[in-house]
C-alpha cells in the first residue's frame, strides 16, 4: 500500500511504569487499527500524546479515520471477536486485548469517536509501579 501516513508525537510524560510487552501490544493494536480503519478520503494522521492526571499517566492514540458509533456499539466495543467495519481483514481481537491488558495492569481504557472524523483511545496507566513493571520510555516514531 502506498498511502501516506503522518504520525505526531507529543509526550509530556516520557516514562510509563508498566510491563513493557503489554504496553507495546496496546500501542501496536491501537496504531494498527488506525491504519486499518483509515479514511479513503484523506491522508492518515495518527497522534500519540501523553499526560499525567492524578495518579494516572494517560496515553492517547488519536486518528482521523473512519470513526465509529460509540453510542451504538458501546457495550460491544471491547468484546471478543467483535468487528465494526467489514471492508478489511480482522479477527476482532485487538480491542479485546487492549482492554484485557490495560485492566490487568490496573488501568482503564476509554474511547471517543465521531463517524467519518476519527477516534481517540485514552489509556490510563497507574503512576505507581505495578508488580513486575519496568520503566519504559515511549518509542520515537520510525
Amino acid at each position: 500500500d502506498d498511502s501516506e501516513a503522518l504520525v505526531h508525537r507529543n509526550l509530556a510524560v516520557q516514562t510509563v511504569h508498566t510491563v513493557k510487552p503489554m504496553l507495546g501490544s496496546v500501542l501496536y493494536n491501537l496504531i494498527s487499527n488506525a491504519i486499518k480503519y483509515r479514511s479513503p478520503d484523506r491522508a492518515l494522521v495518527v497522534s500519540v500524546t501523553s499526560r499525567t492526571e492524578g495518579e494516572f499517566t494517560i496515553v492517547d492514540v488519536a486518528d482521523n479515520g473512519l470513526g465509529l458509533d460509540v453510542v451504538r456499539f458501546k457495550d460491544k466495543l471491547f468484546g471478543l471477536y467483535k468487528r465494526f467495519h467489514t471492508h478489511t481483514d480482522g479477527k476482532g481481537l485487538g480491542l479485546f486485548l487492549v482492554k484485557l491488558q490495560v485492566e490487568a495492569l490496573g488501568g482503564k481504557v476509554d474511547v471517543t469517536s465521531v463517524l467519518n472524523e476519527g477516534t481517540t483511545f485514552s489509556v490510563s496507566f497507574q503512576n505507581s509501579p505495578v508488580e513486575q513493571a519496568t520503566n519504559f520510555s515511549l518509542p520515537a516514531p520510525a
